[in-house]
């Protein structure tokens, strides 16, 4: 898949299944689409993407939860 935008990569990020799915993403994705992280809190997986925002001068970050079991 070509990422053309931000919402292409969480899109690809909410289909995928295992956890492992979405580590492959990370290395697939654009190097303009920020830093992807993810972290277990609450026994759930959020994804973290930090960007640098030019108009505001400083990181910015989104976050989502992941509906996929931490085992």
């Amino acid at each position: 898949m070509e990422y053309k935008h931000i919402n292409d990569c969480w899109a690809d990020i909410r289909k995928a299944k295992t956890i492992e799915e979405v580590k492959d993403l990370f290395e697939k994705f654009p190097r303009w689409s920020g830093d992807w992280d993810i972290m277990v809190e609450d026994e759930h997986y959020v994804v973290y993407n930090t960007w640098f925002d030019e108009q505001c001068d400083d990181f910015d970050t989104d976050c989502e939860t992941l509906d996929i079991e931490v085992l």
